[in-house]
This record gives C-alpha cells, sequence and structure tokens, in this order.
C-alpha cells in the first residue's frame, strides 16, 4: 500500500507595503456580518466625567482567519504568561458582562438559539475562571 504524502508547504515571505502603519489599541469592537467581521480598534481617553473611545482602524476578516487569529492569539499569550510566570490580569470594570439566561425576544425562532446561548454563558465563564487563576 502507498504511503500518503503531505502536500509540501510553500515557502512564505512577508513583505510591507508603503502605507503600512502601526498603530496601539486598548480597545476593540466587533461587527459581524455573514461572510465576514469587521474588528474596529481604538484608543480609549478620559474626559471628565466620561470616556471616549476615539476608533482609528477597522480590518475586516473571514471568519476562518478569524479562527486561525483566536488561535494565534491564545498561542502568543500561553507563551507570554508562562514566560512571565504570571497571568495578564483583567481590570474588573472589563470583565465582559453576563449573557442573558433567557433567549432575547428577537432569537425566540432561531432553532439554535438555546444552545447558543448556553455556549456563550460557559465561554464567559471560562474566561472568567482562566482571568482568576
Amino acid at each position: 500500500m502507498a504511503r500518503k504524502q503531505k502536500p509540501s508547504t510553500p515557502e512564505v515571505s512577508f513583505t510591507r507595503t508603503v502605507d503600512f502603519v502601526s498603530r496601539y489599541a486598548n480597545n476593540i469592537r466587533v461587527e459581524p456580518y455573514a461572510t465576514d467581521l469587521k474588528v474596529l480598534f481604538g484608543q480609549s481617553t478620559q474626559e471628565p466625567g466620561k470616556e471616549v473611545i476615539e476608533q482609528h482602524t477597522a480590518i475586516t476578516l473571514s471568519w476562518a482567519q478569524v479562527k486561525l487569529a483566536i488561535y494565534y492569539l491564545q498561542v502568543q499569550l500561553v507563551v507570554y504568561e508562562m514566560q512571565t510566570g504570571r497571568p495578564v490580569m483583567i481590570h474588573p470594570v472589563l470583565m465582559p458582562a453576563p449573557f442573558p439566561e433567557k433567549v432575547p425576544d428577537e432569537a425566540a425562532n432561531d432553532p439554535h438559539a438555546e444552545e447558543t446561548m448556553k455556549r456563550l454563558r460557559e465561554l464567559r465563564e471560562q474566561f472568567i475562571l482562566e482571568s482568576n487563576r
């Protein structure tokens, strides 16, 4: 029986366009669409009595790239936490709000709504646990 060979991965090189910019962001928002996800980056500034988010960059990713980005970001976080010997702490005011126990009315006809809400609540609980270790 012949062995299947793994397809070879082509060599990849990276270049930067002339308009490449490097920006700082301490705020992130997302806008989901059927085919992709827009990620908006911004910087939070404090003004008397309020916080102002100045959004400066939007990047739109396919859902496959979103999934890959989550993986590679998690890899980098694990490496950072292992190298520093301490977890990255999340300030309590930045903790994600809980998801509602009841399915929102606008999703009542979605056959996956209950399972989606359950998984989202579990995801948040796991995040909270990992952020408080």
